[in-house]
Order: C-alpha cells, then structure tokens, then sequence
C-alpha cells in the first residue's frame, strides 16, 4: 500500500540523515582533537588516550557509516553494514591494512596492535549507536511519540 511505502521512505530518511550526521560529527571530532584536544588535556591516561588511539576509535565509527553512505547511492542501496559480526570484519580489515600493509610501503607509518582494536570498538561502537537511534525512531513511528524524546 502507499502507506506502507510512504512509512519505509521516511525509515530509510531517518538512516541516511543518521549516517550523515555521523560523518560530519566523527570528522568534527576527528580534527579537533588533531588539532587542538590531544594538545591542552594534560589528565595523564585521557591525554594518552586521545593521542594514541581516539582517532582510530573515530575512524571505526566513521568506516562503518561513510561505507553505508557509499551502498546506499550504489546499487547496492539495499545493503547496510547493520550486524556486530559485519563491523568487525569490516574495521578489523581496515585496521590490519592501515596498520600492517601501508606502513611497509609507506615508511612513516607505525604498527600497532591496540590501534586495530580501537577500529574495532568504534564500528561496534556504531552498530551500538545505531541501534538506540533505530530503537528511539521505531518508537516514534510506531507510537507516534514526540521527537523531542
């Protein structure tokens, strides 16, 4: 029915809107703490944290959400990174190549193997994240709940 249509359109808005706004945030996040938050937190373990591996963390988040962007405007539009088994394998895979693979070609890079799981938490991180959003727009949908929920 039109009906049926119309609800799954707006659903597939809502994930598009959701991916988007974690580009654009995680790339926010990304520079800021490259440029500036690294440099003025001086909390020993945070300090080390955010120089060490909070951009990997961002960058599990940010795979998982550019590469459903990506499916989306393919034919593939279809296809979503949506399960914890799949966002493993996918920041596992990016880790191991950023990690291990470019720095033999590119000698300024470094190896190391907390940076990979730091991939890894962030696209479990975004499996997690999506999960309450999706969650939060079902109930809105479903009950017609307000959105300032």
């Amino acid at each position: 029915s039109i009906q049926k249509i119309a609800k799954e359109l707006k659903i597939i808005k809502y994930i598009i809107l959701f991916d988007f706004i974690v580009v654009v945030l995680i790339s926010a996040l990304y520079c800021s703490n490259r440029f500036w938050l690294k440099n003025v937190v001086n909390i020993p373990i945070l300090s080390y944290l955010l120089k060490c591996y909070f951009n990997d963390y961002l960058a599990g988040i940010g795979i998982i959400a550019y590469v459903n962007l990506v499916l989306y405007v393919s034919k593939y539009r279809y296809i979503r990174i949506k399960t914890l088994s799949c966002a493993i394998v996918i920041c596992f895979a990016c880790g191991l190549l950023w990690e291990y693979i470019l720095p033999q070609i590119f000698p300024h890079g470094t190896s190391d193997k907390w940076d990979v799981v730091s991939y890894v938490l962030g696209g479990v991180s975004y499996i997690e994240f999506f999960r309450g959003y999706q969650y939060r727009q079902m109930l809105r949908t479903v009950c017609e709940l307000p959105s300032n929920i």
